[in-house]
């Protein structure tokens, strides 16, 4: 794509991230004025579900890093949204014996479709948990942690495009810190000299283009004919097959 994965998941954010502001204002306006939250404020309702859609960004790509296919990433996404919600009524319906409620909701808040259904509930005159704002800290929290997992695995699983780095490539100086590769650099350095006409005279600039620049003369001979003749290339990526 031409873009670093940082730059990818930044354009995500700022964009859905608007997109969802305008969105949820609007939304939260007619919950509050129709009192379906039980009087709640604007301003919690919006904070509360902006907070969830930020940290569902992150989560959805920690999620995908494992598939290919957006169809299979769906998918799976689907059975896991069902799997958290049996998570939840087996915890808070049936109830829990061996931890505490508080403890619970604390732990199932790092799963943001969990966290936003501790949080609806936590506008019921009943409720009797853990508060708002710490559902929305640890929502806030989960940004950031499903943002390391989702770059972080999606640089190790392997996947049909690219080829997957080492588990310890976070401990690996040369990922931090990338050699230029100083051939490629001069290269392209002179012959930014050459195009801007900086060279003094026309010497120079052959002189330039002979060692420093690598510049091939054109053979007429072979105009029009292929000079080079590739038979039976073949390359694979594990077991997926690239080229054939």
């Amino acid at each position: 794509m031409g873009l670093s994965d940082f730059a990818y998941w930044v354009s995500y954010f700022i964009s859905d991230g608007i997109i969802l502001g305008f969105f949820l204002s609007f939304l939260c306006a007619i919950l509050t004025v129709g009192g379906l939250f039980n009087g709640a404020n604007f301003g919690v309702l919006l904070g509360f579900f902006f907070t969830f859609c930020l940290s569902a960004i992150p989560f959805c790509f920690f999620v995908t890093a494992f598939f290919d296919t957006p169809q299979t990433a769906g998918q799976a996404f689907l059975a896991i949204l069902l799997g958290l919600y049996v998570l939840y009524v087996v915890v808070f319906v049936v109830g829990t014996s061996s931890i505490s409620l508080t403890a619970a909701q604390g732990i199932c808040c790092l799963i943001p479709p969990l966290a936003l259904q501790i949080g609806s509930g936590a506008f019921l005159n009943s409720y009797d948990g853990i508060p708002m704002s710490s559902i929305c800290g640890i929502m806030f929290t989960d940004i950031f942690i499903y943002s390391a997992l989702a770059w972080y695995f999606s640089q190790v699983w392997p996947s049909k495009v690219g080829i997957p780095k080492p588990f310890y490539f976070i401990f690996q100086l040369s990922y931090w810190f990338p050699k230029p590769n100083v051939v490629m650099e001069e290269a392209f350095v002179n012959m930014h000299d050459i195009s801007d006409g900086k060279s003094s005279n026309l010497e120079e600039v052959e002189e330039n283009k002979l060692h420093k620049i690598p510049i091939e003369d054109a053979n007429e001979s072979l105009l029009g004919k292929p000079t080079v003749i590739v038979k039976n290339l073949r390359k694979t990526f594990g077991s997926q097959l690239a080229v054939s």
